[in-house]
């Protein structure tokens, strides 16, 4: 049986393989090559790099724009599912951008769910924060409660397929929330590890 260790070929030499054993390393080399590109060899990782993923929002607010409104309360979501490259186990990092048409405070409320296909939703949820008070600082709006978020692979369980579920939340009209104007969302998205085949 061919085993998935890769052998570099040392070429024949009197004495050193018979006929036999390099078909052998032949076999093996083919085989762990095979491993490597299926992702089925635990002696072999595939070369990897991080790879992004626009998320898709859910809802659109006013016109046609993304925008978190002072004096009420408003809740943008997005989705987005994990790409069959994905690299089991490795974490997702969460990541959005929101320029402020005001300074102050902001009052956040936001939800980041993990789920699969006929899983009950809720079951793994990343975060879950209300009431989340953040200071515009040099015209950056912090979200929860930064401008990004890791999701543990292995905590939460992710796997090829499972819908990433954000929902950001601002109740404008709260004392809390200082900030005269409008916070505009210009880019949700994710990035995680993926197996690199080109």
């Amino acid at each position: 049986m061919a085993n998935d260790v890769f052998t570099a070929p040392s070429g024949p030499a009197a004495g050193v393989a018979s006929l036999a054993e390099m078909a052998q390393q032949r076999t093996d080399n083919i085989y762990a090559l095979w491993l490597a590109i299926t992702s089925s060899s635990a002696a072999i990782t595939p070369a990897t790099r991080t790879r992004r993923v626009t998320m898709a929002p859910l809802n659109v607010l006013t016109a046609l724009d993304l925008n978190f409104l002072d004096g009420s309360v408003t809740q943008i979501a997005f989705f987005g599912l994990i790409p069959d490259d994905y690299v089991s186990g490795t974490n997702i990092t969460l990541r959005w951008l929101v320029r402020p048409r005001a300074t102050g405070n902001v009052l956040w409320n936001a939800y980041v769910y993990v789920h699969a296909n006929g899983e009950t939703f809720g079951t793994r949820t990343v975060y879950n924060a209300t009431s989340d008070v953040q200071a515009v600082v040099n015209n950056v709006v912090e979200l929860i409660p930064t401008t990004s978020l890791t999701i543990n692979g292995t905590t939460y369980s992710l796997a090829v397929g499972d819908a990433i579920y954000f929902a950001e939340n601002r109740n404008g009209g709260h004392a809390s929330d200082t900030a005269a104007g409008a916070m505009d969302t210009f880019a949700v998205w994710f990035e995680y590890t993926g197996r690199n085949l080109s």
